[in-house]
This record gives structure tokens, C-alpha cells and sequence, in this order.
């Protein structure tokens, strides 16, 4: 047989053998598209139902560019949500099926790049194949990334790390057509930038950490290879210069995000200490998947209070310092080494350390995992490739496909569960009976489908772990109302907590269901000045700038509900002043014209226009609204003049 045939063999297989791979990657995940929007979804998707949809050129700009989940708003995200639905509500089957195929996707550009990569590592197309190939089913199929593809709003990580690859796939293609194809080469280095790291950075922020991937690749194994000027340039004006100003910038906005801290259960110092912990569960957990901890409520991990306390604080920043200090030492010597450790803690640098998120998220491994697996198939293949015994090679080979078999059958244990409503939220909140985001997500499900007392019980469960936690003492309060029994603690009690804490930022939810059943009178609530004193202690709380808006707005209702009319334009006055929301100027207007204070309303309806025309989208229907109220209250105004 010809050297040709052996080779036509080869590329037949290893193309079997992919497509194969991406099969049982689509049939794993299958029984979980089935499953349900879970919590963030709801909160980005349901404005595709504003104004009856997506069905003009303003409804369309107002989704596309109004979502607030990241300084950019994340245009392309949700941009891409649009495939699957132009209103809502939705079918949630169709949103998940996109994500799977978008995983796909990120698989074949892995598997490209990682062919790419490995060809300029000097390995013959043949091996680099089957090693690209390696990779990307350890990572199509890997348990850590089935919440990332199934939890729909996540789209927004898998289009960032789809453009980033992209754009790594772009580099390598651009740096191996230099020397021969000087404008091919040329061209594909751009595109690496624009619109590859552009496209990546409007999927989601943390895109910008492209710049790091691609420094590192380019140091670790261009920049000895390919010494030209343009390359040089290319390098410093595309990379370094953008670093430089991505720097700059998180400089700049530090104070603004360190803010985010009032509302979060530990300081900035905390946190970092803890990230340090974490990152290494994150590596453990790429090598070792354990699916009793997979899922979306981490909120119960322990924080390290000191580097004493819990002691493994200390154990983890040393070690973290020493594979970061290794890596900088080896570099020359083991460049596959550092690449991987420069991937893995650079994805992670912008939410594993100040900026104040929650602690965990599998989804921050999503990209980053990448890094480490890339090292982890060169490390083998060189084991195998050094002559190396029979025995030898079969124990790797064999490690490496019951790897590939275990992490299949988790994930499809993990898939099947995704597909229930109430056995993925049972499960979790099972495993994780610290969570207090568990419980509540649990609760909430509950009480939809007319379950109170099961989850006036677990609310119980939640409250014996976190008694200061203001959102479920509410919970709590409201579900004792539905089911007609005495609350577990009165307002007062509530109310009279020195460490009372809003620590998840979402006592504002609970709190409407408060106001509203106090309106509908559907059980017996302390008089009216106990309830003003309550909502002046939750004043007293931290709050994000639009939840404090809320906040201010629902304390505005109570007192129209009480008939304190100044009480309630004050409440609205602070609501405004913490989020500038034209709207609550107009609820100003409104208040004062049903007083029959028209000369007041049309002062606010003044401010409202000013207001409008400062706001994002200063032609909206805001301005047709305000423009109408004026016309009909100015004509009042002379009415009732004239009656004089």
C-alpha cells in the first residue's frame, strides 16, 4: 500500500472519527433541550415581548442594544437570541437547540485551530490531526461545559468563545501564510482583531481576554520563528497597544465596580482570597469532573475570611503562585506548559479576581478549560511519541478513552436531568441545602405550580442556614400570608436585626408580592406605621443603583396606597436620582394631576422632557406620551380656571 493510500486511510478516519465524536455529542445533549428557561433567562429574553415584539426597526434596536447584563450591553448576544424568537413567551426547546449547535461549532473551530497550532509546533499533519481531534471531544464532551450550552442567557459565552476561537484560528492560519502567501497572511492576522476580538467583546466582556491568548501564543511560539517587521508591528499595535488601553480602562472604572461590594456577602478582599481557592477546584474539575457539585447555585461556598481561615486559603495561593512562577521559569524550556497556564488563568482574570460576581460559575471554564487540555494531549502524544513500550502507549491510550467514556455518561446523566423542571431544581436544591439561591428557585417553582406548603418549608430550610437574609425573610413572610398561618418572624423581628443584609440584591421581588398582597388584603398585616418603619429599615440597606430605583419606587407605592401624596413624590425623586428613568418623572406628573395639583404635573412634565432628551433613546415613545399628557393637562388647567 502506498504512502498516499496510508494517508488517504488516515484522513478518512480521523474524519469518521470527528464526525462521529460530534454525533455523540449532539445525542448527549439531546434529552436536555427539552428542559425549561431557568432565571436569568426570563430577566433577558422576556423584553423580546415588550410592546408586542420584536416587529420594528425601534423594538429592534431597543433589545439589541438595551440589555444591561455588561458595560456593552452585549449586542451580538442578543442579537443572536432573535434566531430562535422575535416575542415572548417561547418555546425554550428551540433557544436550547441553538446553543448545541453553537457548541458544535466551537468544536470544529477548536478542532481547526488545534490542527493549525499543532502544525506549527512542528508535528506531522497526520498526528497533529488525531491530537486536534484529542482535544476537542475532551472538551465537546466534558460535564463542566452542559450548563454553559443548556442554560440558555450562556449563549453569551459560547459566542464569545466562538469569536475568540475564531480569532485564534485566524492568527495561526495568518502566521503559517506569511512567508508564502505574504496578503493571505496579512488579511487573516487582521480579521484575528476585526471582527473576530471585536465580535468576541460584544458577545461578552471578558472577549478582551483574547489579547492575552494571543500574546502568549505569539511569544511562546511565533515571535522566535517569524522575526519580521510587520509581524513586530502587527503585534505591537494589535496586542500590546489594546492591552495597554484595556488597562487603562479597568483602572479607570475600578472605583465604580468596587461599589458593586455593598450588595455582596464578602469585601474585595475576600474574594480574591477565595478565587484562589476556587481556581484550583476549577483545574481539579476539568481533570477530575464530579457531577454532585455541577450546576448554577454556588452561592454557599466558603469564603476565606483570612489566609488562615479556612487554612486552605494559604495552601491554595501558594500553590497557584508556584504554577505561575514555574510557568515564567520554564518558559523557554516547556512552552506548552506556560501557554496552558498563561490560557487558563489569563480567561480568568477578569471574573476571578476584584470584579465583584459570584464566586463560582462553571461557565468561567468554558474557554479557559482549552488551555490545559491543549497541554495535556501534547504531554501524552509526546509520551507516546518517545518510544515508548506497548504497554506504556496502551495505558495512555486507555486512560484517555475512559476519560472520554466517564465524561460522556456524566453528561448524559446531567442532560437527562436538565430536561425536568422540577427533578434539575429538586436535585439541586438537594445537593446544595446551604444555597439559599437553591431553595428559593425551588420555592418559587413550587408555589407556580400550587405547592405552598412545600415551599413555605423550604424557605424554613434556607432561613435555618442564612437567618439575616432579608430576601428570604420576605419570602417567608409572603408565603405564611398565601398559606394563612403566623410568618415565622413579624416585621418587627425583621425589622430590629442589626445584621439584617440585602446580600443577593433581589429584595425588591419579594417585596412587590409584600405591597401587593397588603393591597388585596389577603391576610392580616401590623398597622400602617409598622410597615412605613419597615420599609425605612430596608432604606437603611445596600442596594445596585436600579434595584435601589426599585426599591424606591415600591416605597412610592405604599405611600400612595396610605394616601401620603408628598411622601410619595419624594420616594420617586430618589428613585430618580439613583437610575435618571424619564417613566418615574411621568409617575410624578400622574401623581400630582389626580391630586388636581396641574400646575405641579406640568412642571414635572417639563423635567420628564429634559430628561428624555438626555435619555438612550431619546426618540421613543416617552416623549409622544409626555407631549399628550401636557396637551390634555394644560386643557384642565383652563377648564378649571374658567369654572373660577
Amino acid at each position: 500500500m502506498s504512502a498516499r493510500m496510508l494517508l488517504n486511510k488516515a484522513e478518512l478516519t480521523l474524519s469518521g472519527l470527528f464526525v462521529l465524536t460530534l454525533m455523540v455529542t449532539a445525542a448527549i445533549y439531546w434529552p436536555g433541550l427539552a428542559g425549561p428557561f431557568l432565571l436569568d433567562d426570563i430577566d433577558n429574553l422576556s423584553p423580546l415581548g415588550v410592546n408586542g415584539g420584536i416587529n420594528d426597526w425601534q423594538s429592534f434596536a431597543e433589545f439589541v442594544l438595551g440589555n444591561s447584563s455588561g458595560p456593552s450591553g452585549r449586542p451580538v448576544s442578543m442579537l443572536a437570541f432573535l434566531i430562535d424568537a422575535q416575542d415572548w413567551p417561547a418555546r425554550a426547546a428551540q433557544f436550547k437547540f441553538t446553543n448545541l449547535m453553537i457548541h458544535l461549532l466551537c468544536g470544529v473551530i477548536l478542532f481547526w485551530f488545534c490542527l493549525r497550532l499543532f502544525r506549527l509546533f512542528g508535528i506531522v499533519t497526520q498526528r497533529a490531526g488525531f491530537m486536534a481531534l484529542a482535544v476537542a471531544a475532551l472538551w465537546l464532551l466534558h460535564p463542566l461545559n452542559l450548563s454553559t450550552t443548556l442554560y440558555v442567557v450562556q449563549r453569551m459565552t459560547q459566542l464569545m468563545t466562538l469569536f475568540a476561537l475564531l480569532s485564534l484560528l485566524s492568527y495561526v492560519c495568518g502566521v503559517s501564510n506569511l512567508s508564502e502567501r505574504p496578503r493571505t497572511g496579512a488579511l487573516l492576522l487582521g480579521l484575528a482583531l476585526f471582527p473576530f476580538g471585536l465580535l468576541s467583546v460584544l458577545s461578552k466582556e471578558n472577549g478582551a481576554l483574547l489579547l492575552i491568548l494571543l500574546a502568549s501564543t505569539h511569544c511562546l511560539f511565533i515571535q522566535q520563528k517569524l522575526r519580521t517587521r510587520f509581524v513586530t508591528l502587527w503585534f505591537r499595535v494589535g496586542i500590546l497597544l489594546p492591552l495597554l488601553l484595556l488597562i487603562i480602562y479597568l483602572l479607570i472604572t475600578a472605583p465604580g465596580t468596587l461599589e458593586g461590594y455593598s450588595t455582596r456577602p464578602f469585601t474585595v478582599l475576600e474574594r480574591l482570597l477565595t478565587e484562589f481557592r476556587i481556581v484550583l477546584a476549577y483545574v481539579f474539575e476539568i481533570f477530575v469532573p464530579n457531577i454532585s457539585r455541577a450546576g448554577l447555585f454556588h452561592d454557599d461556598y466558603l469564603i476565606s475570611s483570612s489566609l488562615f481561615n479556612p487554612v486552605s486559603t494559604l495552601l491554595s495561593v501558594v500553590v497557584v503562585v508556584a504554577i505561575i512562577a514555574l510557568a515564567f521559569r520554564l518558559r523557554h524550556q516547556q512552552p506548552v506548559f506556560t501557554f496552558a497556564v498563561c490560557w487558563f488563568f489569563g480567561m480568568h482574570l477578569l471574573e476571578s479576581t476584584y470584579v465583584p460576581l459570584e464566586l463560582y460559575f462553571e461557565h468561567r471554564n468554558y474557554l479557559s478549560m482549552v488551555g490545559p487540555l491543549i497541554a495535556t494531549v501534547w504531554y501524552c502524544s509526546e509520551r507516546l511519541g518517545e518510544g515508548s513500550s506497548t504497554i506504556a502507549s496502551r495505558l495512555v491510550l486507555g486512560a484517555f478513552f475512559a476519560f472520554v467514556t466517564a465524561s460522556s455518561a456524566m453528561t448524559l446523566s446531567q442532560s437527562q436531568l436538565w430536561r425536568s423542571e422540577e427533578a434539575l431544581l429538586s436535585h439541586w436544591a438537594d445537593e446544595r441545602p446551604t444555597s439559599s439561591r437553591a431553595q428559593t428557585t425551588l420555592a418559587r417553582y413550587l408555589v407556580a405550580n400550587g405547592r405552598v406548603e412545600e415551599a413555605y418549608e423550604t424557605i424554613r430550610l434556607a432561613i435555618s442556614h442564612h437567618p439575616s437574609d432579608v430576601s428570604l425573610l420576605l419570602v417567608s413572610w409572603n408565603l405564611s400570608c398565601r398559606l394563612g398561618v403566623a410568618p415565622l418572624h413579624t416585621l418587627q423581628d425583621i425589622r430590629l436585626q442589626n445584621e439584617l443584609r440585602n446580600y443577593r440584591d433581589v429584595v425588591t421581588i419579594p417585596l412587590r408580592e409584600f405591597l401587593s398582597n397588603y393591597l388585596t388584603g389577603v391576610c392580616e398585616y401590623p398597622e400602617s406605621e409598622e410597615i412605613v418603619a419597615f420599609f425605612s429599615r430596608l432604606d437603611e440597606l445596600e442596594y445596585s443603583s436600579n434595584s435601589r430605583s426599585v426599591f424606591h419606587l415600591i416605597y412610592s407605592d405604599l405611600f400612595v396606597l396610605l394616601g401620603e401624596l408628598d411622601n410619595a413624590l419624594i420616594q420617586l425623586s430618589k428613585a430618580f436620582d439613583s437610575y435618571n428613568n424619564p417613566e418615574l418623572i411621568v409617575r410624578q406628573a400622574i401623581l400630582s394631576a389626580s391630586a388636581g395639583n396641574y400646575e405641579n404635573a406640568l412642571i414635572f412634565l417639563g423635567r420628564a422632557s429634559s430628561a428624555y432628551g438626555n435619555w438612550r433613546d431619546p426618540g421613543s415613545a416617552g416623549m409622544t406620551q409626555v407631549d399628550a399628557m401636557r396637551r390634555e393637562i394644560t386643557a384642565m388647567l383652563q377648564q378649571e380656571s374658567q369654572v373660577q
